[in-house]
């Protein structure tokens, strides 16, 4: 019986182990049943992922390539033509002015822009020329510096009514028939508010000639635009400047200024001078005092301030009032893409001088401008000496400009 009983127990645990068995592998089942179920859920709140294509490659903008424009430009001081000076060059059947201009023409042919001051109103070979003080040039002296090149004429000085507002009309129809930039002088208000600006070789340019007065003469009451007179109309020539510099790559000044027979600056000058370039302009061309003063640049190297280039050509006594001042320079334009800029590079100078034979007090022949370095002691005792002297003058407030290569 015993035995029987033994054998019934290890039936009844047997079993107990069997239903235990099944039960654990129904629980694991049911867990890795449930895994299965969530990780699919999972997957089907995903977005699906896709294989992204590969994307265009931006290569860096090209750079636009840089154009360069360059103009140059010669400039000079006053044809102050005394009655000596068209005597000389008289002939049996007019003027002929090329020996007295060969070597200042020689000098500036090659330039795309050609400066000079028309000091001595050409105003109607009908009226005859006249000397000082109230001057009248020969037509021929025009025909002459135009056969040279010249075509940037100022006509704002003190002598510009010497012959009246005829004289000025007389010579805007003179001008007009030449290719030939002036200003300083009008016939019309539209002409005198105009900005004045002209092209050459890709770049822009506004041309002005002002003057301080014109020896106690005044422009007609009901045309005071015929001359550009800066006395009184200081904030009229400084606006106009500033207009331009908006329109044109380069503005260009006449100056008609300064203490006469003096070489130094005057306060008024240097005033002006600043204003001008504060208000745009590049390069400012004095005159007036008959002899030579210093250039200089202004306005922390903006602008090239020559400040009296003295007498081209004319019969004055004084050793002084026959040296005159030739300057080069390049107008540089820049253009690359939206990108524009102007400079005035190369800029030198030198000295000529305006060589004569006196036959008495009143008159001389045989004039001719000469470079100082085709002149001898013959034609002009020391010249070197004098040459030094000068160029001092020209140097003695900025020795940083080039003498010589003009």
């Amino acid at each position: 019986m015993e035995n029987k009983n033994k054998g019934r127990g290890l039936i009844l645990i047997l079993l107990a182990i069997v239903v235990a068995l099944d039960g654990f592998l129904a629980w694991r089942w049911l867990s890795m049943k449930n895994k299965n179920e969530e990780a699919d859920v999972h997957e089907e709140q995903q977005e699906p992922v896709t294989q992204e294509e590969p994307g265009e490659i931006l290569m860096p903008e090209e750079i636009p390539e840089e154009e360069v424009f360059t103009a140059s430009l010669f400039a000079t001081g006053d044809a102050l033509i005394h009655g000596s000076i068209w005597m000389d060059a008289q002939t049996s059947s007019g003027y002929d002015f090329s020996n007295q201009l060969e070597r200042i023409g020689a000098m500036a042919e090659s330039y795309d822009l050609e400066y000079y001051n028309q000091e001595t109103i050409i105003g109607g070979d009908d009226r005859g020329p006249h000397g000082y003080p109230t001057f009248n040039t020969p037509s021929a002296f025009g025909d002459q510096m135009v056969e040279y090149g010249f075509n940037l004429v100022s006509n704002a000085n003190n002598h510009c009514l010497d012959q009246g507002p005829s004289g000025i009309q007389n010579s805007h129809d003179y001008w007009q028939s030449k290719d030939v930039v002036t200003s300083g002088t009008f016939v019309s208000e539209e002409d005198q508010q105009s900005l004045n600006i002209h092209e050459i070789n890709g770049i822009t340019y506004a041309f002005f000639s002002w003057t301080y007065g014109m020896n106690g003469l005044s422009a007609p009451a009901d045309r005071p635009w015929m001359v550009n007179c800066y006395e009184g109309r200081e904030d009229e020539l400084i606006d106009q400047v500033a207009r331009a510099d908006q329109e044109a790559d380069v503005v260009i000044v006449a100056m008609h200024w300064g203490t006469e027979y003096s070489m130094s600056v005057n306060q008024q000058q240097r005033d002006l001078a600043m204003r001008l370039s504060e208000a745009g302009c590049d390069i400012i061309i004095g005159n007036h005092p008959h002899v030579i003063q210093p250039m200089e640049w202004i306005n922390d190297h903006k602008t090239i301030c020559f400040y009296a280039m003295g007498n081209m050509i004319c019969a004055q006594w004084g050793e002084e009032n026959r040296v005159t001042v030739v300057a080069g320079m390049d107008i540089v334009k820049r253009v690359q893409g939206d990108q524009v800029t102007v400079t005035v590079e190369n800029v030198r100078a030198d000295l000529l001088w305006t060589y004569y034979v006196k036959v008495n007090d009143s008159l001389v022949n045989q004039v001719k401008v000469y470079p100082f370095n085709e002149l001898t002691d013959d034609l002009l005792p020391n010249h070197e000496a004098v040459y030094q002297k000068y160029l001092e003058v020209l140097q003695s407030l900025d020795d940083s400009i080039p003498i010589g290569g003009v």
